[in-house]
């Protein structure tokens, strides 16, 4: 992971999945890996933090902030999972929203669905962050 590489759907990554401004043949150090995870991780908990306008439980942001940091803050602001929430909708119609982002580039993906089934369930306290 400290050698870019393509994603399934294409994109140039490094680390523990960044993907800005990376290019073929970039090698990363451990610590710059790590430095670039907080500072995406940083971003994506801004992007929760700005366009989530209701109060949640710990466990529903840090499912918020899984699925933005791996989606993005512009997913994030155009999905159905955000207007549900911020609408007031039950938790359970919320959490309903995550495995329905199972695609890379347009196809549904086992190991993208793994991962938006494991944020279902952090975000209905069934699952720690630390398991997902």
């Amino acid at each position: 992971m400290l050698t870019a590489y393509p994603d399934e759907g294409g994109v140039w990554t490094i680390g523990w999945g960044h993907t800005l401004a990376v290019v073929k043949g970039m090698v990363w150090t451990r610590a710059e890996a790590d430095a670039h995870f907080l500072a995406d991780l940083a971003e994506a908990q801004v992007a929760v933090t700005h366009y989530v306008q209701v109060n949640v439980e710990q466990c529903e942001y840090d499912a918020m902030v899984s699925f933005t940091y791996e989606m993005g803050g512009g997913a994030l602001r155009r999905s159905t999972l955000l207007a549900l929430l911020n609408s007031g909708a039950s938790a359970v119609e919320v959490a309903a929203q995550f495995p329905r982002w199972d695609e890379v580039a347009g196809k549904p993906d086992r190991g993208v669905l793994r991962r938006r089934r494991a944020e279902q369930a952090m975000f209905l306290g069934t699952l720690a962050a630390t398991d997902a």
